[in-house]
Formats: C-alpha cells, structure tokens, sequence
C-alpha cells in the first residue's frame, strides 16, 4: 500500500525536481486556475439557467435584450377567451374544497338560493361548465379559420395542405401533453403523495375521481397504460363503454380531451364536404347540422360544428368592412354612406344585445332549474344544461367575433398570458390542487380563522390568490417544458412523414 502511494507521487516529485523556477511556479498556479475556470462556468451556468425557471413576464422585465414584439393576430382574441375560460375552471376546482358545492350549481331564484354569487352572469365567475362549450367553440373557429381562407381564395391545393396537416398534428397536440401529465400522477399516486383525505370529496355535487394506489410500479403502469388506451384516447361521451377497462381515473378534467379530438375530426371532415359550396348555402348547411346534432345530443360537434359558422361570418364580415371604407374613402358624405354607417351602429348594438343574452343562458344552473323563477321558461322548452350552455357558447364567440371593442379585451396582456399558457393551465391545475393547492385554505384558516363570514371569505381569498400564483408558475414551465415542444415534435414527425 505504501508502495502504490509512493509510485502515485513519484512522478510529481520528478517534475518538480527536474523543473526550472519558472515551470514550478506555472504547475503549482494550473490547478487552482482550473477550479477557478470551473467555478465560473457552474456560476454562468446557473445564471443563465435559473431565470429560466421565472414565468415568462418577469422573464421579460428581467431580460436586457430587446424583444421583438409584433402585431397581434386577428384571431389573437380566440387565445384570451380560451385563457379566461381555463381560468374559470381552474377556479371552480379551487372552489369545490371550502365552498357549497350544491349551491355553486343552483343560480339564484332557485328555492334557498339567494346569495348574490349565484346572481345570472355573476355565477359565471367560478362556473367552469359553461367554459366546456366556449372551449370547443373557439377550437373549432381556430381550425376552420385557415381553411375557410383558403377555400374562400379558391386556393384548393392549400386547402388539401391545411386540413391534411391539421388532422395529422391534432393527435400528437391533444394527446401527447395529457400523456405527460397523466405520466407524471401515475408516479406520484404511486408513491402515495396523491392521495391526502380531502373530506370535501365525499358527498360533493361535482364528482371527483382520483386513480387508485396499487401495489408497485408495475402494476400502476399497466392500469395507466389502461386508462391511456380506454379513456384518454377512447371516449365514451361519443362511443359504447369498454369492457375491462380501469376504474382509475388519473385527470378527472381530461375527459374533454378525447371528445375535442373526435369532434376535431368532424369538424375537419365537414369543412372539406362543403368546400365547393357558396357561403351562403354553406351557413345554412352548417346551421342544419349543427340544429341536427343539439337534436340527437351531440352538443359537442355541435360547438366544432358551428366554429365553421362563427369564422365564415367574421370572414365576411371583415370583406365587407373593407368595402365599406373603400366605398367611404372618397371624402364625400352621401345618403348611402349615412345608412351604412346607421346600419353598421345597429349591427354593433344587436350583437351585444346577443353577447347579453348568451351571458344569460350560459349562467344556466345544473341543478333545480325547473324550480328556478328565472331559468323555468327555458327548463319548459328544453331541460338540458348542455344544450343552453351550447348554445350560449355560440351566442358568446359570434358576438365577440363581431365587436372590436370585446376583441381588444381579449388580446390585453393578461387575457393574452392566460390564453398562451390555457392549455397548460388546464392539464396541471388539478395535479398541483391534489398535492398542494386543497391544502392551502387550512392552513390559512389557522391564522385568519374560520368561524365568522369575513374571516373564513378572507382567507380563502388569500388562498386563492396563493394558488393562482402557483398554477401561472407551473403552466408557464409546463408550456415552455412540455406543450410547446409537443408542438414542435408533431411537425417534425409530420414532415418525416409526408409525401414529398
């Protein structure tokens, strides 16, 4: 041993012997250059790596380069309703934990409900039913818009383009992201962290479904494995219920997803049937089926469906804003140009007179709406929630697609962050709400407390405002991590796998 220690020496005492002054002093100071190098190098590393892990704004007030920015696409506003709309649902589920749950599904009018909260367009607030509807809307006006404009400029190879690559990349945008998230509560329920006794779930009048823990890591593999192939990718909203399927469920919020691909696919199928039809005879088409699948309980297709209608009439709409100001762009005051511009005031007030009422309907309650002095008329002609909130999402993205003054709501800067990072709020909201979110309010009640109204409202207020903070930083990372990439994934594996 000390013979191995003295052969490990020998050579520096050598070195050391055999050097000149000069090349002593170089070896003993190349060492301590080196750890210094490194040192450097871990702390440039962790300088450019931690601000990574800021949400994207504060990313920007810190960044000192210069970030383009660019005009908003006309469209812009779709992703701030969306933003809003995951946002709306987000706060439903934070909701469910402190507060009534039955009364958060009856509006006000119905008997024992009486609280201003449950107030018509109020309720909309924490409603995240009517936000199922919006969401399917304004994906079916986002993916009929590019091949309308196609089909509207007679651009009939491009259309063949749009549509086949909008249908190839559907499957890998919706499904890949769920994969991940669904992924990654697999492993946490497997390791137990999942599953904290919340009391609120049992007797709540919005079910909450949570996968069960099995014996090892295996096991819980194959029954994701499972609930990947019957549940996520198969729906049973649209199809017959499988046989030996789980009974766990590992996104109780992801049912959405699989119907939002079929109904993808009817929509992309749809657009190509009536390509070559005239607009006018298009819209009544598209209103025909749209009538037809509320009628046998698709509402769903429904929503995609009348995404058709909603973008064509912005299309033309936007054509006959720029005749209009062609035609007025002579300076010269006549009487046609007196009514047009009466006309177009009216056309602005009737459809807010629309976004109104599809404000109203969309605030249709889940329960009791029969018993409701408010809601009994509509519960007399059709006693369906979905059907109204359908409707009502029609109502509500016609009317915004035709007024400017909603749009530059929706493309402001905080509806426009939500709407960049929906879908990630979406996916992970009721993860981080199962580990941590559900917790909060408790532990806030035991400094604010919880036996008077101020101070039980208070903190669950503070508790909200804590989880916002969270779920924004957590879908920011999980936007720039995972969706974003997923996107970019698809279209590389479209172009290896198109036909050149």
């Amino acid at each position: 041993m000390y013979e191995a220690y003295e052969s490990l020496e020998l050579p520096i005492a050598c070195n050391k012997s055999n050097a000149s002054a000069e090349d002593v002093s170089e070896t003993e100071w190349e060492r301590p250059a080196e750890r210094f190098s490194r040192s450097q190098a871990v702390k440039q590393f962790t300088a450019r790596q931690l601000p990574k892990l800021l949400p994207s704004p504060l990313q920007n007030l810190t960044s000192t380069s210069n970030v383009p920015k660019y005009p908003p696409r006309s469209t812009a506003w779709l992703d701030g309703v969306r933003g809003c709309a995951a946002l709306v649902v987000f706060i439903e589920h934070v909701c469910l934990s402190v507060q009534d749950s039955h009364a958060m599904v009856r509006a006000y009018g119905s008997p024992g409900a009486n609280s201003l909260w449950q107030l018509p367009l109020v309720r909309l607030l924490y409603a995240g039913s009517p936000m199922v509807p919006i969401f399917y809307v304004v994906s079916g006006c986002a993916l009929s818009l590019k091949p309308l404009s196609d089909i509207h400029h007679q651009e009939w190879d491009a259309l063949l383009s749009t549509v086949s690559s909008a249908t190839f990349r559907r499957a890998f945008r919706l499904f890949l992201p769920s994969m991940a998230i669904t992924f990654i509560t697999m492993l946490l329920t497997q390791m137990g962290v999942y599953h904290h006794p919340y009391p609120f779930m049992h007797g709540n009048a919005i079910h909450i479904d949570r996968p069960q823990r099995l014996p090892n890591l295996a096991a819980q593999y194959v029954d994701w494995l499972n609930w990947v192939a019957t549940k996520l990718f198969y729906t049973e909203e649209i199809f017959q219920p499988l046989s030996g399927t789980t009974t766990s469920n590992y996104g109780f919020q992801l049912w959405t997803i699989s119907v939002e691909f079929y109904a993808s696919i009817a929509l992309f199928i749809t657009i190509v049937g009536l390509a070559r039809v005239k607009p006018s005879r298009r819209q009544l088409l598209v209103f025909l089926l749209c009538a037809f699948a509320l009628f046998v309980g698709r509402w769903d297709v429904a929503c995609f469906v009348a995404g058709i209608s909603v973008t064509e009439l912005s299309i033309q709409t936007k054509q006959g804003e720029r005749e209009h100001q062609e035609s007025t762009s002579t300076g010269v005051y006549t009487h046609e140009a007196f009514v047009s511009n009466r006309n177009l005031a009216l056309r602005k007030w009737a459809f807010a007179l629309v976004l109104l009422f599809g404000l109203f309907i969309a605030s249709y309650p889940g329960k009791e709406a029969s018993r409701n002095f408010i809601y009994q008329p509509f519960s007399a002609i059709v006693d369906s929630q979905r059907f109204w909130e359908c409707l009502a999402a029609i109502f509500i993205l016609t009317s915004v697609s035709q007024l400017g003054f909603t749009q530059n709501l929706f493309i402001s800067a905080i509806p426009k962050y939500l709407g960049r990072i929906s879908y990630g709020m979406y996916l992970t909201h009721v993860a981080l709400l199962n580990l941590l979110g559900w917790k909060i309010t408790p532990w806030i009640w035991k400094f604010t407390g919880h036996e008077g109204w101020w101070s039980r409202q208070g903190g669950f207020a503070i508790s909200l405002g804590v989880n916002l903070v969270l779920l924004l930083w957590v879908a920011d990372l999980w936007t720039r991590a995972i969706d974003e990439p997923c996107v970019r994934l698809a279209k590389r594996m479209e172009g290896w796998a198109m036909t050149k």
